[in-house]
Formats: structure tokens, sequence, C-alpha cells
């Protein structure tokens, strides 16, 4: 994969969802369980973030990917 300047949300956004679906690609072909997507809620009780922090210091967003199957 090339690495590029990106300047806008929406780039952010394009590479991110690329580079999810490469990883989710080699899990798979790997033989790897693919993750079970979690909601912000479930991150904040986790502990991965914490309430009323996420809008100040996180950029977070929502991309839909194809999940592989495993080969």
């Amino acid at each position: 994969m090339k690495i590029k300047e990106i300047k806008t949300v929406e780039d952010t956004a394009s590479q991110i969802k690329e580079s999810l679906q490469l990883h989710l690609e080699a899990m798979a072909n790997d033989g790897e369980e693919m993750p079970k997507a979690k909601g912000i809620s479930q991150h904040i009780s986790d502990g991965v973030f914490k309430e009323g922090e996420i809008a100040v210091e996180y950029f977070i967003t929502e991309v839909e990917i194809a999940v592989p199957q495993h080969a």
C-alpha cells in the first residue's frame, strides 16, 4: 500500500476503510477469527474511552467494510 498525504476527513475515512479491509483479508488468509464489532458504549464500558472525552480527544468515524470469509 502506498503511503500518501491525507488532507480531508473523507480521505482519512477512505484510508481507514482500505487499511481495515487489507488487515481483515490477511487475517482471513491466515485462518484467524474475525473480531466482533463494538459500539462506542462498549468501548466506554471496557475503559478504552472515558465518557465525555470522546468528542474532545478522539476522531471517531464509522466505515462499512466487507468481512472476508476464512480461506
